[in-house]
């Protein structure tokens, strides 16, 4: 899926760098976390990753609608992603213990 989306981005811009999608980790880690994919490892599906990323660039997209800073997208999506780790991790921590 990686290298398809690559090849894509690619076309789109008509042109390669190595470099070129730096940055977008924290996008690929908080819209998998908001999915429920867990980052322990083991659960989740592409589905709900497909979700997670259209969920998070909603909330990026809007950021600028609303006229708030493009550059408080980074925050927002950190915030994005610490409350869906603890989500998890508290989710995680009840199935455990029952």
């Amino acid at each position: 899926m990686a290298s398809i989306a690559g090849m894509i981005y690619a076309g789109l811009i008509a042109s390669g760098y190595a470099d070129i999608a730096s940055g977008q980790e924290l996008l690929a880690v908080a819209s998998c976390a908001l999915a429920g994919v867990s980052l322990a490892g083991g659960e989740g599906n592409a589905f709900n990753a497909v979700l997670g990323a259209l969920l998070v660039s909603i909330a990026r997209t809007g950021i600028v609608f609303i006229g708030i800073s493009p550059y408080w997208q980074d925050v927002a999506t950190a915030l994005i992603l610490v409350i869906a780790v603890i989500v998890d991790l508290s989710r995680r921590t009840l199935i455990f213990r029952s």
